[in-house]
Parts: structure tokens; C-alpha cells; sequence
């Protein structure tokens, strides 16, 4: 497979396991990737032939996800569902962090 449309491939299969609703993925000829996420980022508003070697726009509605692609004359799209999302993972009731409080967390300074 040909590495643009691998890309497109990676872009979708990645989404299909992330919440990104509307992005736009740019690789530059010079190997620069950039991300513009947000609705109303388009190929054609953020694609430079000079300076972009390809262009995917990743689009999730409700369960499906569209990846289009365009290369100079070259476009793909492709679609899919996004993976099922185990209802335990968004709702974890687990805290992320400890707090400890700040005398407690720091030793005594050495007098000498």
C-alpha cells in the first residue's frame, strides 16, 4: 500500500478509538505534520500545494467517522464505525491524582 493511503488508514483507524469529532491532518513535503482541529477546517481553506504534500479531513458523526484525503491530483475517502466505547472507561470513578498536603510532602530542612 502506498504511503498516502496508508496514512489515511492510520488517521482512521486511530480515530476510531479517540472522541476527535472534526480535524484536519497536514503533511508537509518537509516531513512537518499539522493538526487543525475544530468544524470549518476544509482541504481546500488549509491545503498549499507548495507547502503541503497531503491532506486528510477527519470527520465523526455520531457513530461513523470519514477520513478524505487529497495529494495533488490524488483523493481517497474512507469510512467506518467508531469502535464501541465501554461505558466503564468514560465513567471512571478512579481519581487521576493524589493530593497531599504541602508541609506533609516536604522534609524538614538540615540545620548544620
Amino acid at each position: 500500500m502506498d504511503p498516502f493511503r496508508q496514512r489515511a488508514v492510520a488517521i482512521l483507524e486511530t480515530a476510531q478509538m479517540g472522541s476527535v469529532s472534526d480535524m484536519t491532518v497536514l503533511f508537509g513535503g518537509d516531513g512537518a505534520l499539522r493538526l487543525i482541529m475544530g468544524q470549518g477546517s476544509s482541504l481546500a481553506g488549509g491545503h498549499s500545494a507548495e507547502a503541503e504534500s497531503s491532506t486528510y479531513h477527519l470527520t465523526r458523526r455520531g457513530n461513523r467517522i470519514q477520513v478524505t484525503g487529497s495529494s495533488g491530483t490524488r483523493t481517497c475517502q474512507l469510512e467506518a464505525e467508531a469502535a464501541p466505547r465501554p461505558r466503564a472507561l468514560l465513567l471512571n470513578d478512579q481519581p487521576l491524582y493524589q493530593v497531599i498536603p504541602a508541609m506533609a510532602a516536604l522534609p524538614s530542612p538540615a540545620v548544620g
